[in-house]
């Protein structure tokens, strides 16, 4: 399983277990504690939400309703046999000589969405930044962009879009950041 399929399975869960069982904005609360990357503040989202926590971690969760919610470990954890796309020597299904312009291409099926993206980062510090580049990158490369930048610690960022926190593994293209989008980052106090 690539990057790119791992995060698609993990948003299909997200878009459908809500329907299934349970409350909305607990599965929104869910979402976000267990793509935040940070046990503290996954910690007082669930404070939050008054949910109880079994097993201690977030496979198995009761609101206080008593509703039960399962969340998958696919969407807790990356496996550690994930297969390396991204300018890494990984076969293709495709083959060819180009290994740094065919996985890219191959995983995303359509050239011209590989087109460069211009987006703003609009900070909680009233600072705004202009950044140009793939939309395959990262929010973890995009952190590193801002630290350089504004000398912000890639610890105290949390990337929005759309109302959802993006993970450090998210890639621009996956989360679905359209051309000249803003992108809202959460800079947390030291």
């Amino acid at each position: 399983m690539t990057l790119g399929q791992l995060l698609s399975k993990r948003d299909e869960f997200w878009d459908t277990a809500p329907a299934f069982n349970g409350r909305a904005e607990i599965w929104q609360a869910l979402r976000a504690a267990a793509e935040c990357g940070d046990t503290d503040t996954a910690q007082a989202i669930m404070s939050a939400v008054d949910v109880t926590l079994p097993q201690g971690n977030l496979s198995v969760v009761y609101d206080e309703l008593g509703n039960k919610y399962d969340i998958p470990a696919y969407c807790l954890s990356e496996p550690s046999n994930l297969v390396k796309t991204d300018g890494d020597v990984a076969p293709t299904p495709s083959g060819g000589g180009a290994e740094h312009a065919e996985p890219d291409g191959a995983a995303d099926a359509s050239p011209p969405v590989l087109a460069d993206l211009k987006v703003k980062l609009r900070l909680s510090t009233n600072q705004q930044l202009e950044w140009e580049g793939p939309p395959t990158t990262n929010v973890a490369a995009l952190k590193k962009f801002i630290q350089d930048k504004e000398s912000i610690a890639a610890e105290r960022q949390r990337f929005l879009f759309g109302g959802q926190l993006l993970p450090d593994s998210q890639t621009l293209a996956g989360a679905k950041v359209p051309a000249e989008s803003v992108v809202q980052i959460m800079v947390r106090d030291v």
